[in-house]
């Protein structure tokens, strides 16, 4: 899964932007049922849990049965070196896959932030017009 908990914005036709809160069903299909329980089951991993190697190695198991493309995103930490990333998508190449993406957190500001409640410096940010679309790339 993405994240368990994310805040998720989202800009309307209108050029305003909108926070939701999302959380997993999954896990909140669990929580519901187990209220009591402290600690989140191992089976609860989100993309931060898994290796980016580990990514591209489940992508290159599934390619065989899928008959168009595949692509795979992967998402890596905001201070992952360029060298890693180079790593990354050379070894997508290496393994013959047929789309490779890659995310590095904090790449594109205000869209998705991995948990909630965010402190409220952070959420004043969220609630400007700092993202609109002229600054997608970014």
């Amino acid at each position: 899964m993405f994240g368990i908990e994310t805040l998720r914005r989202v800009l309307d036709d209108a050029g305003s932007y909108h926070n939701f809160q999302v959380t997993d069903y999954a896990y909140a299909v669990w929580r519901a049922a187990q209220p009591q329980q402290e600690r989140m089951p191992a089976l609860f991993a989100d993309r931060t849990a898994v290796s980016a190697h580990d990514h591209l190695l489940m992508q290159a198991a599934l390619q065989p049965y899928v008959d168009g493309a595949i692509a795979k995103t992967i998402g890596l930490a905001e201070n992952v070196s360029e060298a890693h990333v180079a790593e990354t998508l050379q070894s997508a190449y290496d393994l013959n896959l047929k789309g490779c993406t890659v995310f590095r957190e904090g790449a594109r500001r205000a869209v998705v932030e991995r948990r909630w409640p965010l402190e409220s410096a952070r959420e004043a940010e969220l609630n400007t017009a700092c993202c609109g679309i002229e600054r997608e790339n970014e």
